[in-house]
C-alpha cells in the first residue's frame, strides 16, 4: 500500500510546443576557461532572468559560478572578465543588455549565454519511494487527447506515459533517481504516435510544424529508498504584513527535529539568518509555527526554511518570494555580500563613508549606490550615507571573500 500521495500542479504553456529541460536542479554551478587571469583581471559570473525567451534583468553576480535554491523557471548565464574597477552599470536589477551596450567602451570580454540559449531550472520534490508520483494540469483544450509522458530526468527518455498522470514504483521499478513529468496535449497523430517508452522526450518537443499542441514544462521529482524524512512539511509561507514579513509554516510529524531557521537572500548566493525557532523533537501531530522578518529588505526577498537534527543534518524547504518597499528606509543588499552591493533608498545618495569595526575610514564613495568593497578583508563594515539633504543614516554590512 502506497503511504501518501504528492500532487504537483503542471501548467501548460499556451499556443506553442515547450522546449524546456531540466537544465539544473535547484542550484546552478557553471565555471568558464580561457579567461584572463592576469593580474588585475576580475573574473565574474552573471545569472540574468529571462524576459519573452530574451535576456532580462540581472538576478544575481558572484565569483564562483554557483546560485543555490534558485526558483524554477527560464534564465540565462555568462561569464564576463574585466580589468580595473567593477562596471557600475553591473547591478542586481539592472538590464543585462543596457550592460551588454555599456560594455563596449570598457575593457570587458563577455562570454556568450551557457549552452548558447536559455537554460532552465528545476526546482525538485523529494519523494521516498514506492511513494505515487501524481501530476494534474489545467486549462488545457478538453477536447484534445491529455497525455503525461515520465522521463528519465538525465537522459530525458520516456519510462512511461498515460492519460491520468499517476506513476507508481513499477513505472519507475522503484529506483532511486531524478525524474521529470511531462504533460502533452494535442489532436495531432503524429505528436501522439511519437510518444513511446524508451524515446528521448526532446524528439516529441522538437517536431516541426505542429500546430495544435501543447506541452508543460517539467517538473522534477528526487525518488530516494529513504527512511522516513525529518519532518513532514504541510506548507510554507510567506506574507507581508504592514511592514513586517510574517513566516508561517505547518508539519504533520517531526523526527529528531531541533530547530528551524528562516533564511533570506536576494541573489541566491548570500543567505541571511532570519531567526531561529525550536523544533518539536519528535511529534506526530500537526503543528503550526510563526516567526516574522521584523527588518525586510527593498524590493525582492526570498525566503526559505532550514531544519536542522539533533545530529547536525539540515535540509531546505520552499522558496517564497516577497516584494518590499519599505517607505525611506536604507537598505543594502545582497548582505552579506562577496564585494558588489547596492544601496536602496528613496532620496538621492550624495556620499557613503565605510568604517571598519574600529571606527577607522577605509574607502569614501561620491553620488552613486554601487560600491564595490572587493578590496577590504572580511569583516563587518559600517556604512555612513550622507544624501542630497544633507541627512545621514548608518547600515551594517558583512563581507564574505
Amino acid at each position: 500500500m502506497l503511504k501518501s500521495i504528492s500532487i504537483f500542479i503542471i501548467t501548460l504553456l499556451i499556443a506553442q510546443l515547450s522546449l524546456a529541460q531540466c537544465d539544473f536542479y535547484d542550484d546552478i554551478n557553471v565555471a568558464a576557461t580561457g579567461f584572463n587571469s592576469s593580474s588585475g583581471y576580475t573574473q565574474k559570473y552573471v545569472l540574468v532572468a529571462s524576459s519573452s525567451g530574451l535576456p532580462g534583468n540581472i538576478i544575481s553576480v558572484n565569483n564562483n559560478g554557483i546560485f543555490t535554491s534558485v526558483p524554477e523557471g527560464s534564465y540565462y548565464i555568462y561569464a564576463i572578465n574585466y580589468s580595473g574597477t567593477n562596471p557600475g552599470s553591473l547591478a542586481i536589477g539592472s538590464s543585462w543588455n543596457t550592460f551588454v551596450t555599456a560594455s563596449a567602451s570598457m575593457c570587458i570580454n563577455i562570454s556568450t549565454s551557457y549552452l548558447n540559449r536559455e537554460i532552465y531550472v528545476c526546482n525538485l520534490n523529494t519523494l521516498c519511494a514506492p511513494n505515487l508520483i501524481q501530476a494534474s494540469t489545467n486549462g488545457y483544450n478538453s477536447s484534445y487527447s491529455q497525455f503525461y509522458a515520465l522521463c528519465n530526468g538525465n537522459s530525458n527518455n520516456i519510462i512511461a506515459f498515460n492519460s491520468i498522470g499517476a506513476f507508481d514504483e513499477t513505472d519507475y521499478n522503484n529506483q532511486s533517481g531524478i525524474y521529470t513529468v511531462y504533460a502533452l496535449n494535442t489532436n495531432d497523430l503524429s505528436v501522439i504516435n511519437a510518444l513511446q517508452i524508451g524515446v528521448n522526450f526532446t524528439s516529441i518537443q522538437n517536431l516541426q510544424n505542429i500546430v495544435c499542441a501543447e506541452i508543460s514544462t517539467p517538473k522534477a521529482f528526487n525518488i530516494e529508498a529513504c527512511t522516513p524524512l525529518p519532518i513532514g512539511l504541510i506548507d510554507f509561507k510567506a506574507t507581508k504584513i504592514n511592514q513586517t514579513v510574517e513566516l508561517t509554516w505547518t508539519s504533520s510529524t517531526e523526527i529528531n527535529n531541533e530547530f528551524y531557521t528562516i533564511e533570506k537572500t536576494t541573489d541566491f548566493t548570500d543567505w541571511e539568518e532570519v531567526s531561529k525557532v525550536a523544533g518539536a523533537g519528535n511529534s506526530s501531530t500537526i503543528l503550526h509555527y510563526k516567526t516574522s522578518d521584523f527588518h525586510p529588505w527593498n524590493g525582492i526577498s526570498y525566503y526559505r526554511l532550514k531544519q536542522t537534527d539533533y545530529n547536525g543534518m539540515f535540509s531546505y524547504h520552499g522558496i517564497e518570494t516577497i516584494m518590499f518597499e519599505v517607505g525611506d528606509q536604507l537598505s543594502v543588499f545582497p548582505n552579506p555580500t562577496s564585494g558588489n552591493i547596492q544601496l536602496r533608498a528613496k532620496k538621492n545618495i550624495k556620499q557613503v563613508r565605510v568604517f571598519s569595526v574600529i571606527n577607522q575610514l577605509v574607502m569614501t564613495f561620491e553620488n552613486t549606490n554601487l560600491l564595490n568593497l572587493e578590496c577590504l578583508s572580511s569583516g563587518t563594515y559600517l556604512l555612513e550615507v550622507v544624501f542630497d539633504d544633507q541627512k545621514t543614516e548608518k547600515i551594517k554590512v558583512i563581507l564574505t571573500q
